[in-house]
């Protein structure tokens, strides 16, 4: 939901059945390996300056606008 805010560190760490993520507001504050092990695709707002290139660089590869 919009208001996330925070993903502590290991929170969905191998996760395996996780595919998908979908952000829907501000960037949350995403703690080291909130998402270790995890190959999910990950979705956030397009036009939201939130998304930095420093939030989008945590663990994942495949974040789509």
């Amino acid at each position: 939901p919009k208001s996330v805010n925070y993903i502590s560190a290991g929170a969905f760490a191998s996760c395996s059945k996780l595919s998908k993520i979908t952000f829907e507001g501000n960037a949350p504050e995403i703690e080291t390996d909130a998402f270790a092990d995890v190959k999910a695709v990950a979705y956030y707002p397009e036009n939201n300056t939130t998304w930095t290139k420093e939030v989008k660089k945590w663990k994942y590869q495949r974040l789509v606008p």
